[in-house]
């Protein structure tokens, strides 16, 4: 049985799909009107076939930025090209890996994101693998 929890409605939020397996747990949340749930998420909601479609989050993996070129706002402008933009992944300092870093991104359709990107920086075109 599923649920969407909405973490920030008052924003447009981020949702998340929660799949409860046990049948007596969900049937128990529901006659307390999600009440635990609610301390989390601020709207819950059954989930439906009706309900539009929700945006979902996937992690890029991105490799080739010139290190001049790296920052917040190269990403940013990645990310754009598919969806919004939400967070650096925790290899973004470069304490793990030098060759690629990840991103989160919002996503409104179901891709396969494997592509080649040229960042123009000056009059030198750089190619980078998302």
């Amino acid at each position: 049985m599923g649920l969407w929890g909405n973490y920030n409605e008052k924003d447009g939020g981020k949702w998340f799909l929660l799949s409860i397996e046990d049948e007596d747990l969900y049937l128990m949340l529901e006659d307390v009107n999600w009440s635990y749930l609610r301390e989390i998420f601020e709207e819950v909601m059954s989930w439906s076939e009706n309900l539009k479609q929700i945006d979902r989050t996937i992690w890029l993996e991105v490799s080739g930025i010139p290190l001049h070129c790296l920052n917040n706002v190269t990403l940013r402008r990645l990310a754009e090209l598919w969806g919004s933009f939400e967070v650096v992944g925790e290899n973004f300092n470069m304490k793990k890996d030098c060759e690629k870093v990840t991103i989160l991104i919002s996503i409104g359709y179901v891709k396969e994101i494997e592509e080649l990107v040229e960042i123009e920086v000056g009059d030198i075109r750089y190619v980078v693998r998302v």
